[in-house]
């Protein structure tokens, strides 16, 4: 994966992460003094549910990705609302009437619109979404990959 132009040097820890997500697809890059990622999104998801490659991932990149993925977050959440659709995704995942017989949750904007806003966010950091997650673990660390809940 090439570096963005203009990217700032990493930490030694963000190298490692570097080294480590590269068969996943997946780079940290610092822009602008801001930690960022880009690459395959499926890719992240696939790294952290291998058992080898979660637990080498240094501790300060796997804070930095959680916080980068909540402003990435709420940029998707402006984005949909600034449509005129008030979105929270926190409300979102919490259903609204919760019986045995039924589930409910508040409704969400129209799909188009959250299609939309994900792909516009998504640009901003080079982001796709390409493979399954079953795929990209089998060309990253062969069919013999232990997963989290295999061990």
């Amino acid at each position: 994966m090439s570096q963005p132009p203009n990217s700032e040097p990493l930490t030694e820890d963000e190298v490692t992460a570097n080294d480590i997500l590269a068969p996943f697809d997946i780079q940290v890059v610092r822009v602008n003094g801001e930690f960022t990622r880009s690459g395959n999104v499926t890719g992240l998801q696939a790294a952290y549910l291998h058992l080898e490659t979660a637990q080498q991932i240094p501790q300060s990149v796997k804070k930095s990705i959680n916080g980068f993925d909540e402003r990435r977050q709420q940029q998707l959440t402006d984005c949909v609302n600034a449509r005129g659709y008030p979105w929270d995704p926190n409300v979102a995942k919490n259903p609204i009437i919760d019986t045995k017989e039924r589930v409910v949750y508040e409704p969400g904007p129209p799909s188009e619109v959250f299609a939309a806003c994900l792909e516009e966010v998504n640009a901003r950091y080079g982001f796709r979404d390409e493979g399954d997650l079953a795929d990209i673990l089998l060309r990253a660390k062969g069919p013999d990959a232990k997963l989290y809940g295999s061990e």
